[in-house]
């Protein structure tokens, strides 16, 4: 298990989430399809509108090749959020789920109705 980071609150979360999709080049609309989520939902999750949900948090997680795990979860020491990174495979089919209006046309290369 190579850990990446390891968080001690939900802040260094959403930074090492914006970090790590920084890092791999991406547009938070491309993670957004990426994960099969809702097109714009990662940027109002770096922007703290929005948290991270039991079903968006993973597939934001695993669209950028990280899983998440707990750490020392006792009373006296409190918690960490274990940042790791899975390894690496083949990348995940892109899922587009919004219409670029510029080009007139889905992302997939049809154009729109």
């Amino acid at each position: 298990m190579a850990v990446a980071v390891a968080c001690r609150d939900y802040r260094e979360l959403v930074e090492t989430i914006s970090f790590r999709r920084r890092e791999l080049g991406l547009r938070q609309l491309e993670v957004d399809d990426l994960a099969g989520i809702q097109s714009g939902y990662l940027g109002k999750i770096e922007c703290f509108d929005r948290r991270l949900g039991p079903m968006s948090g993973p597939a934001i997680l695993g669209a950028l090749g990280l899983e998440l795990h707990v750490r020392g979860a006792n009373t006296a020491t409190g918690f960490e959020l274990l940042v790791v990174r899975k390894p690496a495979k083949e990348p995940a089919e892109r899922r587009r789920t919004h219409v670029e209006p510029h080009l007139n046309r889905q992302s997939n290369g049809e154009p729109t109705p």
